[in-house]
Formats: C-alpha cells, structure tokens, sequence
C-alpha cells in the first residue's frame, strides 16, 4: 500500500523505544518528547526567584537531553538500518508491518528536526546565561506574594478546562450502532477526537497522494501528540491563574492556547464529518456512523474559556488603566 514509503519514527515503532516499551507505549512516550518541550519552554516567561528558575531550566534541559539522544538514534536506524519494519497508522490486530530494504533519502522533516534541536541548544544556553545573570532585586521582586484574590476570569478560566478535557479527551465524537443514552454498556463503536484526527490527516494524504504529490506529515501525530500539548498547556495555565494571578504572559499564552484548541477541535470535527459522510466507510462497519455529544460539548467548553480568557485580559488592562496616573 505505500507507494512512497514515508519513513517517521512513529510509523517505523518510535525506534529504539519500540524495542523497550510493549503496544503503544513507545509511541506514546515519543509524541510526548516531541511536544513536552513547547509547554516547558513557556515556563522560562515567568517571573520567578532563582531556584524556581533553575528548577525550570533543568527539566528543560533533561527534556532536551533525552529527545536529542533518541532523535540521533531514530535517525541512525531510519537512516542506516539494512532493514526496516514499518507499520501503517493503525492500532491493535489491524496493524500490517511491511519490511523495507531500499534506501533512504532524508526528508524535510529530518533537516527540520536538526535546525530545532539545535536551536533549543542555544535556547538552553541563553537561560542558563540570564540565570546567572539575575539580579538580586529582579529575584526579590518575582518571589513577593502576590495578592490572594482572584478575578473572576480564574474560576471561568479554570471550569472551561475542564469541561474541555471531559469533552476532547474523554467523549465520543462519533459512533456506530450506540443507543441515544448509554447507560452501564453497549455493543457500539466509538471514535474520540484523536481518532477523528488521525483520520483527517490520513484522508487529507490521500487527497494530496492522488494528485500526484506527497504530504510528509505523519497522522499519527494525532493519537498522543496533540492531546498532551493541550493537556499540558491546559494544567499549567490552570496553575498560573491561581499561583501567580493575572499576567500579560499568561494571559497571552491562554490566548495561543484556545486558538490552538479551537484548531485542533476543527481538525477533530472535519474527520469526525468524513466519516459520517462516507458511504465506504458505513458498508465496511456495518452501518452508519453518527455525530456525538463531545463535539458540541468541546465547543461549549472552548466558548466558556473564551469568556475566561477575556475576562483575564479585561482584568489585565483594567488594573493597568487604574495604576495609570490620571
């Protein structure tokens, strides 16, 4: 079926960690380092006292350690392996492994791969430079108590968190053969959102595969990777609100946060309509598929993190105007 075999360490087993970990593991542990370093990263904008700030480069750096030693292995088996053993996007018995033996050419994504490490190298030593350089004062005036009271951006902020993670991470976004109200048990099919977008990607390949061209992106990028950025981006925005009140960097990070939510939810929706859409689909599984609740339950959570977002901003800039002088 690969006319065009796109060689990514996901689809080869996430080497060597295939080797390691049973199932999905290794494909789970290897979306994790490809995201956990944007949300670590974004700790670095804080204000904090000098211990806090080493705490935060050091796990940054170990993030960085291990993802670069696995990123240089998986690229010496794809690279220089005399055999290969890919699997196509898939989970479970459905999963067909096929041996390549031809060579290889390295692709955008490995060069791309490259320039980021190396520039997370640089990244990690700019913030071990200004942590040295931190002023006495600068250190004093990050760790002073902030004020206990919250604005009520926090708590809608923080409702809208949650009912977002029941809505995408846990919900169905579309099934087969579910009754209207499933109480303890069914004999149904269910698909998540990181199904829907697993298959969104995958479809969008296709498209791009049968006009002749080749799209490098690899779909199960979609099983893991995306929920635990947004998981993760989600709970520390959740702790800064409440930890360190209202901040023009948190505020802008919550921010980049709904706008990446709501575009990943897009994606999730788009798959979830190519399946009910899709006659094919509906005579391959005996039926056909549905829309569920967790769409529309995501949408409303991202509509009351919205309203939370700007209530921090309006917050923000309200305190500013009255700080001001007159």
């Amino acid at each position: 079926k690969f006319s065009v075999p796109l060689l990514t360490p996901g689809v080869a087993g996430a080497p060597p960690l295939d080797a390691i970990l049973p199932g999905q593991g290794a494909l789970f542990v290897w979306s994790a380092l490809t995201v956990l370093g944007i949300p670590l990263a974004a700790l670095a904008w804080m204000r904090v006292g000098k211990s806090i700030a080493w705490l935060i480069v050091t796990g940054y750096g170990l993030w960085l350690a291990v993802t670069l030693t696995l990123s240089i292995t998986s690229a010496q088996y794809l690279l220089q392996s005399s055999s290969i053993v890919v699997q196509e996007p898939g989970t479970g018995s459905d999963i067909i492994r096929i041996g390549i033996m031809d060579a290889r050419d390295p692709w955008v994504g490995l060069w791309l791969s490259a320039v980021a490490l190396l520039i997370c190298l640089t990244g990690l030593w700019l913030l071990i430079s200004a942590v040295l350089r931190a002023a006495p004062s600068v250190e004093l005036l990050a760790t002073r108590p902030r004020p206990t009271a919250q604005t009520p951006g926090a708590g809608t902020l923080t409702f809208g968190l949650v009912l977002w993670a029941v809505g995408f991470l846990w919900m169905a976004w579309a099934s087969l053969g579910c009754p209207s109200f499933v109480l303890v048990s069914a004999t149904c099919k269910g698909i998540t959102a990181d199904g829907a977008m697993v298959y969104a990607i995958s479809r969008f390949g296709e498209i791009v595969a049968s006009g002749g061209g080749v799209i490098g992106l690899d779909p199960l990028v979609g099983e893991y990777a995306i929920s635990i950025l947004l998981t993760v981006g989600a709970l520390f925005i959740g702790i800064g609100v409440w930890r360190r009140g209202v901040s023009a960097a948190l505020c802008g990070w919550a921010t980049i946060w709904l706008i990446v939510a709501a575009a990943f939810a897009t994606l999730a929706w788009y798959g979830v309509s190519l399946v009910v859409n899709n006659p094919a689909i509906a005579r391959t599984t005996g039926g056909p598929w549905r829309g569920e609740s967790g769409i529309l339950f995501t949408a409303g959570a991202l509509l009351i993190c919205l309203v939370g977002v700007g209530l921090l901003w309006f917050a923000l800039l309200f305190h500013r105007t009255q700080a001001s002088p007159g």
